[in-house]
């Protein structure tokens, strides 16, 4: 949230950076760091205020609505 707020960046600038540019360096970007079919589905959902709501761990909601 550091990013966002003290940097300026947009939530979905901070996402890539802290996802995609992470998994890419590691040489996993096609596994993971982003939302995609096929790709390992481990999400944290935001709203508000930057408040969690929803975790989903390998596909599956384990925290949050519809659980």
């Amino acid at each position: 949230f550091t990013l966002i707020k003290t940097m300026g960046l947009k939530p979905h600038e901070a996402a890539t950076l802290l996802s995609l540019n992470p998994s890419s360096l590691i040489g996993e970007g096609k596994e993971i760091g982003s939302i995609k079919e096929g790709k390992k589905a481990d999400i944290l959902v935001f709203g508000k205020e930057m408040k969690l709501e929803k975790v989903i761990f390998d596909g599956k909601i384990v925290e949050g609505e519809d659980k």
